[in-house]
């Protein structure tokens, strides 16, 4: 299922930012995992793997971080990217 979100991701990232021209501005954003206030798939779920072992895997030299997103700062930037046209 990964693999298919990031598949539709990527081909609708590529359709929007194909149709940039001068007179119709686009951007893509891609912010990593977003989490928030309601959030409740995610954390619980990173959590429990965690408290149980269950990481076992390990890619590249295991120093990686995670990288997620608040929901604040994704929807301040997309607000800011849609209003920079206005400028």
């Amino acid at each position: 299922m990964t693999h298919l979100v990031s598949s539709i991701s990527t081909a609708a990232e590529a359709l929007v930012l194909a149709a940039n021209v001068e007179s119709f501005a686009t951007c893509a954003l891609r912010p990593s995992v977003v989490i928030g206030p309601g959030e409740y798939q995610f954390s619980p779920s990173l959590y429990a793997c965690i408290s149980k072992s269950e990481t076992p895997f390990i890619i590249g030299d295991g120093l990686s971080m995670l990288d997620v997103t608040s929901g604040f700062p994704a929807q301040y930037l997309t607000t800011v990217a849609r209003d920079a046209d206005d400028k």
